[in-house]
């Protein structure tokens, strides 16, 4: 095969990559796929999708698989998700929608531009031994992300779910889903002085429908109903 025959297919390849509305359609299919990942900022999706293909490009380029470099970020991409509360098979399946779309993509343009088949196809196997490699790294990555975060005290990862939660957004979203709260429904949250009532044993006795932790020097409940106190010091 001459160089020049392969550079025509990256070139086809980088073209479809950069193509705007081919992004904002794999986002879409995305969200509209996954529901895992649905209630990610359009935002973040694009952006990892973007810097993923670029990634997978540039080895297309130079024939070869991810570099140390690549799947660092794909380690830290696995991290986020993790800490997002996304499940690692809501992550193969994004990528998954977004490689399905891209290479049937490929496919029409190749065909209208005199790329021959065969050509494509050797690309196509190339990317595939590279997202392989990629694929076997984010599942460790999320693996020891997940069972780090399983080795954390119940009270610390209760207030790391409780900080994302309050910051609302997305990030509210799947946080709720985490704790086990209804996603998508009311919530009430509760602030009180710890010792307050006497509130904190009874709080954490409805553990399934409440998420109780300290912030910043006070008792935060976060609960799926009113909450029946109403007295000094305590807001709800």
């Amino acid at each position: 095969m001459r160089r020049e025959d392969w550079g025509g297919v990256v070139d086809l390849i980088e073209r479809v990559v950069g193509e705007e509305d081919l992004l904002a359609s794999v986002v879409g299919g995305v969200r509209a796929t996954v529901r895992e990942v649905a209630v990610l900022p359009a935002a973040d999706i694009a952006g990892h999708t973007r810097a993923l293909l670029a990634a997978a490009t540039r080895a297309l380029a130079a024939g070869r698989g991810p570099t140390e470099a690549e799947l660092s970020f794909v380690e830290e991409l696995a991290h986020t998700r993790a800490r997002q509360g996304v499940p690692i098979e809501a992550v193969l399946g994004a990528i998954h929608v977004a490689e399905r779309a891209i290479w049937s993509r490929a496919r029409d343009t190749a065909a209208g531009s005199g790329i021959d088949a065969g050509l494509l196809l050797d690309a196509r196997e190339l990317y595939d031994d590279w997202a392989e490699a990629v694929r076997a790294r984010l599942i460790r990555a999320h693996r020891e992300a997940v069972a780090a975060g399983s080795d954390a005290p119940a009270a610390e990862r209760d207030l790391t779910v409780l900080r994302r939660l309050l910051v609302g957004g997305s990030a509210a979203g799947l946080a709720a889903a985490e704790a086990g709260l209804p996603v998508g429904g009311g919530l009430w949250v509760l602030v009180a002085r710890p010792g307050e009532h006497g509130l904190e044993p009874s709080l954490r006795e409805q553990a399934a429908q409440t998420l109780v932790a300290h912030v910043d020097g006070l008792l935060v409940a976060v609960l799926t109903r009113a909450p029946a106190v109403r007295a000094a010091g305590v807001t709800a």
